[in-house]
């Protein structure tokens, strides 16, 4: 799901990896939670203001 990143807050300091191997060759940042592990998010420089929320971090979807 990619939303604007002034529309999501983050709590807590998820650990960042920079990820060089992508089909695209682009590096794209990926967060994961310091705790569990899980992915929160990825962002990619090609998509400026946006982030990759993943949906698995929702326990419903609004609607």
């Amino acid at each position: 799901l990619y939303l604007s990143e002034g529309d999501v807050k983050i709590q807590g300091q998820p650990k960042l990896y920079k990820d060089p191997n992508t089909d695209s060759g682009t590096t794209v940042e990926r967060a994961f939670c310091s705790n569990c592990g899980s992915p929160v998010y990825g962002k990619n420089p090609q998509f400026i203001g946006l982030i990759a929320v993943r949906l698995g971090l929702f326990d419903q979807f609004l609607q």
